[in-house]
């Protein structure tokens, strides 16, 4: 049972157009039966009510006040998506954008199977940087459903995740189901629990080694390879992800028991890839919900959804980046409309912008990496001191 502007709603023999897999993590997986953000920030439009009376599990008095009551909550939200349809941006990608993609995949394939045949360490860490470009470009957007309005398309490129290691499945519970709508929410956004070794969160328990934090911070972002690479894999068995589990297993084999020689060097050099991948997903990670004057909050927070998101989001300004990065320089953009492809994220912004001056929400985008890095450096250290 799910609750959307409080009246709810049972969606189990739902057929869902966007894949079933989709809604089965969303009322499985969440935190809270209450989706209504999770629809509206998806499909960019207010729940259509009377539509789907069928599926309603209670008749409840004065329910058109109820529904307006709760809509009048993310009024500055419809807003936005107003202006935005008035813009006439274009969700999809261009015919450039996949171009890339094939390019990426390709040489994925292409590098495992010259690595299968004899591995070397240069090749190796290309193949690294590759991934983390596919797990930035591919699989985060066909994850959100915004390379096609055909689900599988989104399905099948969304499975890339797990050809660079990860698991799809892990991935849409932790970073759409629960980061994207609790976004720095302690307790509720997994980005926000540093396991009381970082303290990324205002709320958050403070030790007397965080004074320190500001800098084995960076020196401690090789080891979310490991997140993926162990933490998930036992997750994935624990919860019967078995086609997950055994791509995790086919990765491993590749990339870590196969090049193995029983050399010490050949160890290091495999990890070295390894951990390549992870700092650089990791890196531009932290840098998106960690700045100075941030938004943290320990419970949900009472803003409207609209507020929270900017002001708990930063952007910085790359050309670079863009390109590389699928946009994701553009955070406030991509949390507000996950379903629009990362190439509309700059034309989103301008938009996006003007609505929240006009409601006087603070708005951050750096001028660059690097000032968006010392704010993230800053952030670390004032919550350690």
């Amino acid at each position: 049972m799910v609750v959307i502007d409080g009246v709810s709603y049972d969606f189990t023999l739902f057929d869902h157009p966007g894949g079933n897999d989709i809604i089965k993590l969303f009322t499985n997986e969440s935190s809270s039966n209450d989706l209504t953000m999770v629809f509206v920030s998806n499909h960019s439009r207010v729940f259509p009510h009377n539509k789907y009376k069928h599926l309603r599990t209670q008749i409840i008095q004065n329910e058109k006040n109820v529904i307006d009551t709760s809509i009048s909550r993310y009024t500055d939200y419809l807003e936005l998506i107003k202006n935005v349809k008035k813009a006439n941006i274009n969700p999809l990608p261009t015919q450039y954008y996949w171009i890339k993609a094939c390019l990426l995949l390709s040489s994925n394939i292409y590098l495992n199977y010259k690595l299968y045949i004899n591995w070397n360490f240069g090749m190796a860490m290309i193949l690294a940087y590759i991934n983390a470009l596919i797990g930035l470009n591919i699989q985060h957007d066909a994850n959100h459903g915004s390379l096609s309005y055909d689900k599988d398309i989104n399905e099948i490129f969304g499975l890339s995740q797990n050809l660079i290691g990860g698991s799809r499945n892990l991935w849409i519970v932790q970073h759409m189901v629960k980061h994207h709508i609790h976004t720095n929410i302690l307790g509720k956004d997994p980005d926000t629990d540093g396991m009381g070794i970082v303290r990324i969160n205002k709320y958050s328990n403070k030790y007397y080694f965080h004074k320190l934090q500001w800098i084995y911070t960076l020196i401690g972002l090789p080891l979310f390879s490991y997140q993926i690479l162990i933490v998930e894999l036992y997750e994935c068995l624990c919860k019967r992800y078995f086609f997950d589990f055994i791509t995790k297993i086919i990765f491993i084999y590749l990339n870590i028991v196969k090049p193995y020689k029983g050399s010490i060097v050949r160890i290091i050099e495999t990890q070295l890839c390894i951990m390549f991948t992870g700092v650089y997903l990791s890196f531009f990670f932290i840098l998106s919900h960690n700045f100075t004057d941030v938004n943290n909050d320990k419970i949900q927070s009472s803003l409207s959804f609209m507020k929270h998101q900017i002001i708990s989001s930063c952007n910085f300004d790359s050309p670079v980046f863009t390109y590389l990065n699928g946009g994701l320089n553009y955070q406030i953009e991509h949390h507000l409309f996950p379903r629009y492809h990362h190439s509309k994220y700059k034309e989103l912004s301008v938009v996006v912008k003007q609505t929240a001056h006009k409601y006087n929400y603070k708005y951050t985008q750096f001028e660059s990496l690097y000032s968006n890095f010392k704010s993230t450096i800053l952030h670390l250290y004032f919550l350690g001191k």
